[in-house]
């Protein structure tokens, strides 16, 4: 398996020259880009997906579909290219909406929207990034943050998402 590479940007987000090997330190004063991606059905769920158990990273636990932008990729090519490959989508680039961008501790997060129909779970099959996919309404999500059922992002993420996260 080939080492991801990711391009490096400015704290204020422009691309740089640089170069940065996954699984290597981040240099200071540097970032990398990430995506997460929620699609939504016509009854106002979010799908959720189910890591597989032979990630490195997270194993097992439910999470959102996303992951790094690779060298080269723009933001919207790299949550295409993830829709691909952890559910077996291939959606055009008009059918994503830009949501918003978290600023993080080394990285950006580029927040997505799509819609999707729920027939997809009859259709779904297991990749080598997920072994299981769900529809969950915002409030049931939040019941499995409470629980520790769900990856555990940010309270401002959430909170665009329309999930709560406290009570």
């Amino acid at each position: 398996m080939t080492t991801e590479k990711w391009n490096l940007y400015t704290p204020d987000g422009q691309l740089t020259d640089k170069i940065h090997l996954r699984g290597e330190p981040m240099p200071p004063g540097y970032f990398h880009l990430v995506i997460h991606l929620w699609l939504t059905d016509e009854k106002g769920r979010y799908l959720i997906q189910k890591r597989a158990k032979t990630l490195a990273s997270y194993p097992g636990v439910w999470a959102a579909t996303g992951g790094s932008a690779i060298v080269g990729e723009s933001s919207l090519q790299a949550v295409r290219r993830e829709t691909k490959e952890e559910l077996g989508l291939d959606l055009q680039p008009e059918k994503f909406h830009f949501v918003k961008r978290f600023n993080r501790n080394n990285h950006f997060v580029d927040l997505w929207k799509t819609t999707v129909s729920s027939d997809f779970l009859k259709h779904f099959k297991p990749t080598e990034e997920v072994d299981e996919v769900d529809f969950r309404f915002p409030h049931e999500i939040g019941q499995m943050l409470k629980s520790g059922n769900f990856f555990r992002y940010w309270d401002a993420y959430f909170e665009v998402l329309g999930i709560e996260v406290r009570g």
